[in-house]
């Protein structure tokens, strides 16, 4: 009997604590599943334009356009008015130049005769070359139209053709920080709305530019709204269920980006269009409004915020949907927590970046984490962007290339952490995608092109791991003071070494084996340095 009585002394105990309160509502339930795949849904559609530029900026095989000639077979036209050339050790027909001061007004007309065998060998004596008068031709085998090809960016240009991508990760720092100030000012639910809208008419709008710099202008807003939409509705799944329960909503917000990266290339196969392309991948985003009406407000958000009554009425509409009673004893009270950092003279104020780099241990955390974020972007994208260009089918190399996101992401390196800890499974997933960029950079034969899209996946698998890994250290490492900063700080350098990565990618126009010399170098330094980093 005097049990009984505990009991019912404990439950008439007012409610005040969030967490506490969610775990009386349910706090892992039919609502969090909602929550979930609204977080999922933020990382899904994201895919789709963080990685869709290996399609639709592809660079095809090209040639210089000689109108005279348009009616040979294309070899026919490569023979009589292109020279030879060595590329990375391979003897190829010139993109960028042709034979100038041949009559081949004569030689149509001799093709239209059906006397090639008697062009006169005068005509093969003037080997004198210029770079492409009358454009270029292009092959239409991997991809109908391109960026590349509708607006000419080779030969020269393509730094443009590399600088859609840039701009794009450009625009992701900016979201990062306009949007997140946006949803910490105005909520979770709102700022995903806005978002949503700008990134689906913008990414709409992008598939019918006039021109390069509309498309450059439209990337960038498509950048920051994908990055808002993500990262406000992530945040949404993380504070809809119980802390035990966020890394869940994590992974399942992982496996949904690989997702999504597995059907860019569904839809590239379909589309072989870069308008149509854009447009599949960007008009379905309208569906993303419907969450508004759908789900409320973050509660956690409206009770750090003040707002009792809003947050009282959707934490009773998370227990109707969780099929739980709403307690009569809970009574909502903000609890001011308000962070600060004491400084040496014994005054307190608000954890700013500065804070990151203060005391010797914070810089030593801070530098090596940068370089974690910087390292694994930097390999992830390298990889990614330049997944199309691997093997003999490019739709099926960045299929295997995204499929190993989901092993990546769970179970293994899940493994790997509880085997090894936070220390050696940063270091180890470096290392791994270090040296399969390392053996990438071998002399392969051709037939062997396997062997490569092999290697490249394992590199993929040691970024997502690298990633998931990275995610879970930078939470444990900083104190609660500066996290999020932490974590900003962190989402900057990884955006600027995206930023970065299709240049990267570039310099395999001049040296096949640079763009991996360079992934190898910051892997490695990134393994060493993160033996240096305590373990939690």
């Amino acid at each position: 009997m005097a049990k009984k009585d505990r009991s019912n002394v404990e439950d008439s105990k007012p409610l005040d604590d969030f967490d506490s309160i969610l775990y009386e509502i349910g706090n892992l339930g039919r609502w969090q599943l909602i929550a979930f795949f609204f977080a999922a849904s933020g990382s899904f559609a994201q895919a789709f334009h963080n990685i869709v530029m290996p399609f639709l900026g592809a660079t095809p095989e090209h040639w210089c356009r000689v109108p005279e000639l348009e009616l040979l077979p294309e070899h026919m036209q490569k023979n009589f008015s292109i020279p030879l050339e060595e590329n990375n050790g391979d003897v190829t027909y010139s993109q960028c130049t042709m034979f100038v001061a041949r009559d081949y007004s004569q030689l149509a007309a001799l093709y239209r005769n059906g006397s090639l065998e008697t062009v006169p060998a005068s005509f093969f004596s003037n080997v004198e070359q210029a770079k492409c008068q009358h454009g270029w031709l292009y092959d239409a085998s991997f991809r109908s139209s391109t960026l590349v090809t509708e607006w000419d960016l080779v030969c020269g240009k393509q730094a443009l053709a590399a600088s859609a991508q840039s701009v794009y990760m450009l625009g992701m720092i900016a979201g990062c920080y306009g949007f997140g100030t946006l949803a910490d000012m105005k909520g979770r639910k709102w700022t995903v709305l806005l978002s949503s809208l700008i990134f689906a008419l913008s990414a709409t709008a992008a598939s019918f530019s006039p021109n390069l710099i509309t498309f450059f202008i439209l990337r960038l807003i498509i950048g920051a709204a994908s990055a808002g939409t993500c990262n406000a509705a992530y945040i949404y799944g993380i504070e809809s269920v119980g802390p035990l329960y966020r890394n869940r909503v994590g992974v399942g917000a992982s496996l949904a980006y690989s997702t999504g990266h597995v059907l860019v290339a569904l839809c590239a196969w379909v589309f072989r269009d870069w308008r149509y392309l854009e447009f599949s991948i960007s008009i379905w985003l309208f569906a993303m409004l419907i969450w508004y009406f759908i789900i409320p407000e973050s509660p956690r958000w409206l009770y750090a915020q003040g707002r009792m009554d809003e947050c009282e009425h959707a934490l009773r509409r998370v227990a109707k949907r969780n099929r739980k009673a709403y307690p009569d004893h809970i009574d909502l009270k903000q609890h001011l927590k308000s962070y600060r950092v004491t400084t040496t003279d014994g005054k307190s104020r608000e954890a700013n970046i500065t804070d990151l780099v203060r005391t010797p241990n914070m810089r030593k955390i801070s530098f090596i984490m940068w370089m974690q974020w910087f390292t694994v972007a930097l390999v992830y994208y390298g990889l990614a962007l330049n997944s199309a260009n691997l093997g003999t089918n490019p739709y099926m190399s960045f299929v295997i290339m995204a499929l190993v996101g989901y092993p990546a992401n769970y179970p293994c390196t899940a493994l790997i952490l509880k085997h090894l800890g936070r220390r050696l499974s940063l270091s180890l997933t470096a290392l791994i995608g270090g040296a399969s960029c390392l053996f990438i950079a071998l002399p392969w034969p051709t037939h062997l092109n396997w062997v490569i899209v092999t290697l490249a996946t394992i590199g993929m698998f040691g970024a997502n791991g690298m990633f998931t890994v990275n995610m879970l250290y930078t939470g444990e490492l900083y104190p609660t003071v500066v996290r999020n900063i932490g974590f900003g700080t962190g989402f900057t350098w990884a955006r600027f070494a995206g930023l970065l990565a299709p240049y990267v990618v570039l310099l395999g126009k001049y040296s096949r084996e640079l763009p991996l010399i360079i992934s190898v170098v910051l892997a490695i330094a990134a393994a060493i340095m993160a033996l240096f980093l305590p373990e939690p």
